[in-house]
């Protein structure tokens, strides 16, 4: 017998959003629209599909198995944007020559990856990018934090209440290559398991790092660092 019963709950990883979370979540998308506009960053968009291929080539082989991929009727492959960097790429290469640098571009939009849902990970998720292409230094960096800190006191979040953690590559590189000598096939594992120690246990983190090839005393020199 066909069931025809409506199925009421969405897409696994995937949520409803009913009017009363569309006021918040407009609101939030506001702020961070109109203070991106006040840093003289313009909105820009691409479109939700693309050739599975373009972020194959341009994303790395963990976020290419976490693709949404089918085949059109064309026999074309084509994949929902798991992220931005890659459009961003392929609009930038098709204007080169018309786009004068610096471009400041930003957007708000909705991605897709295949990955077991789980909490603050969903199949379905929106993200700000925030791009700033053609200024050399470090002052795009500079840019960055002081629209973190802008957004922030736009929510007139207090002081007291968040922190901002920055991340520096050239850090783990003298991590890794200095100071704990570990073998290239190691750093990626490495990398991995320091952007998840705020989410693990610290006797869990320990264990993992002996787990992936580390000594005791060098997983006492990441914590030390």
């Amino acid at each position: 017998m066909k069931n025809d019963k409506l199925i009421t709950a969405p897409y696994k990883g995937t949520t409803d959003t009913y009017p009363e979370d569309m006021i918040v979540r407009n609101y939030i998308f506001d702020i961070w629209s109109r203070v991106a506009k006040r840093f003289g960053y313009e909105e820009y968009d691409t479109p939700m599909i693309e050739t599975a291929e373009l972020f194959r080539v341009k994303s790395g082989n963990e976020l290419s198995n976490q693709l949404y991929n089918f085949t059109d009727k064309g026999g074309r492959e084509i994949a929902l944007r798991p992220e931005m960097t890659p459009s961003l790429a392929r609009m930038i290469a098709a204007k080169k020559n018309e786009l004068q640098l610096p471009i400041r571009w930003f957007n708000i939009g909705k991605f897709y990856r295949y990955e077991k849902p789980q909490r603050g990970r969903r199949r379905e998720f929106f993200q700000l990018n925030i791009d700033i292409l053609g200024v050399d230094g470090i002052e795009a960096e500079l840019e960055m934090i002081q629209y973190v800190m802008a957004v922030m006191d736009e929510f007139n979040a207090p002081k007291k209440t968040f922190e901002l953690r920055i991340n520096n590559r050239y850090l783990l590189d003298y991590l890794f290559n200095n100071i704990l000598k570990v073998s290239e096939d190691l750093i990626p594992k490495l990398a991995r398991a320091i952007d998840n120690f705020p989410k693990m246990e610290l006797k869990d983190f320990k264990e993992y790092l002996i787990e992936i090839g580390l000594t005791k005393q060098q997983g006492d020199k990441v914590l030390d660092f």
